[in-house]
């Protein structure tokens, strides 16, 4: 079953929160899964980039994390069904553009909620070495989740190609501490394009049955972030409130609401070497 697209980008419109527990399961029995949180900033920078368009369309789930991506997902599907694209407001009042948002936090949050039940083994990589993010966000999982297994957290390291192998090196000599073979899940957190990048060229080498690649999510593990108040996330205005707490995401969110857009309405189904 071909999986729809916007601008080329393979995304996975029928896993949301409700049925993504069947689907972690499947991921975690093939091993070596990469998961991808595809948000609108994802999109832009892959229509610009072949090499991380390339490696987003190898991911083994690419859930939608923007109220703009499923905005526009479900704008396509009415056009190409022949329908009136005034339909949108009806399947927005009902609660469905909503519905086939997975965020990159709630994705995470049901991950953990998951591996606690299995009492799975996480590793924790990226995140602010000055802040130590990662070990906060392990703290924070330990007191919340006491049956995962963490194998261990680093971020000492940074996502280039030249700390690949201490990296790894350092990931290994944790799970020899714990007598751990595999890992179950590691969450990679060095922002959009580095981590999926840095997912690509080393998850089998750990090696883990699930990688995710997280961006800021371990910021709010640690407690150094807070997410914004329920309604306003049930309303898909919550990079609204991160703007207003943090004015430099300005230029990200620019990139989100206004390129995006224009990007797709203008250039969307067009061919590409994805």
């Amino acid at each position: 079953m071909n999986k729809p697209t916007i601008l080329n980008i393979s995304l996975d419109d029928q896993v949301n929160k409700q049925n993504y527990r069947e689907c972690f399961f499947k991921l975690l029995n093939s091993g070596n899964s990469k998961i991808f949180t595809v948000n609108p900033e994802f999109i832009v920078d892959a229509y610009f980039d072949s090499s991380f368009r390339r490696l987003l369309n190898k991911g083994d789930l690419n859930t939608i994390d923007g109220f703009g991506v499923s905005l526009f997902l479900k704008l396509k599907k009415l056009q190409s069904s022949g329908k009136s694209r005034l339909s949108i407001f009806n399947l927005y009042r009902k609660g469905h553009i909503k519905s086939g948002v997975l965020t990159g936090v709630d994705l995470v949050n049901i991950t953990l909620r998951i591996m606690n039940e299995e009492k799975l083994s996480l590793f924790l990589l990226g995140g602010s070495s000055e802040e130590n993010v990662s070990m906060l966000a392990a703290k924070q999982i330990e007191i919340k989740y006491p049956n995962i297994k963490i194998i261990g957290y680093s971020s000492d390291f940074s996502f280039y190609p030249k700390d690949d192998h201490q990296t790894i090196k350092c990931i290994h000599q944790k799970m020899k501490e714990k007598s751990c073979k595999r890992i179950d899940v590691i969450l990679v957190g060095y922002g959009h394009k580095k981590q999926e990048a840095w997912i690509g060229r080393n998850s089998s080498k750990i090696p883990a049955n699930i990688s995710i690649g997280v961006g800021g999510t371990l910021d709010f593990l640690s407690g150094n972030v807070s997410r914004a108040p329920k309604l306003i996330r049930e309303l898909g205005l919550e990079w609204l409130y991160r703007l207003i707490l943090q004015p430099t995401r300005l230029p990200r969110i620019l990139k989100a609401v206004i390129l995006f857009p224009i990007l797709v309405a203008f250039f969307d189904n067009k061919k590409s070497d994805s």
